[in-house]
């Protein structure tokens, strides 16, 4: 059986609360249970590893380029790129799979497939971006119709 250690600290003349850390105990381990411990636990083991953004911003771009290149239509390819100066790689991580539909001239709107409801949402949301990439080529554009797979 385990016993529980209450340990207190001194910091300042303030009281420190010790840090709770999960373990298995002997006899819980052969059981499979799972018991609460108040050991103290070591400061290096609580500490999170610093997330480095500029390198998760660099493997962004990396998989950006990649799936770009996969882009077959030279419109949509183009558009992404525009939403990559503006918005950078993480919302054409979002959309890139996504395909130009029909262009409307009588309701000018153009249909934006897209292969999640999520993916749909984002487009909905930032459709204003998108829409005004799209405008370059088709001035009279003034909405989009943004359509998942599942609704075809």
């Amino acid at each position: 059986m385990q016993s529980t250690v209450f340990l207190e600290g001194q910091l300042e003349g303030q009281t420190v609360l010790p840090k709770f850390k999960k373990t298995l105990t002997e006899e819980d381990q052969s059981k499979g249970k799972l018991s609460f411990s108040k050991k103290k636990a070591s400061s290096t083991s609580l500490k999170k590893e610093p997330v480095n953004s500029a390198s998760l911003l660099a493997d962004n771009y990396i998989k950006v380029k990649d799936r770009l290149s996969n882009i077959v239509d030279p419109l949509w390819k183009d558009i992404c790129m525009d939403l990559l100066q503006m918005m950078g790689p993480a919302s054409v991580l979002k959309i890139w799979e996504s395909k130009l539909g029909e262009f409307s001239s009588q309701n000018q709107t153009l249909d934006l497939i897209c292969d999640t409801a999520e993916t749909a949402t984002f487009v909905r949301q930032y459709d204003f971006v998108i829409l005004g990439s799209l405008q370059r080529y088709f001035p009279a554009l003034t909405r989009l119709s943004v359509k998942t797979l599942r609704h075809l």
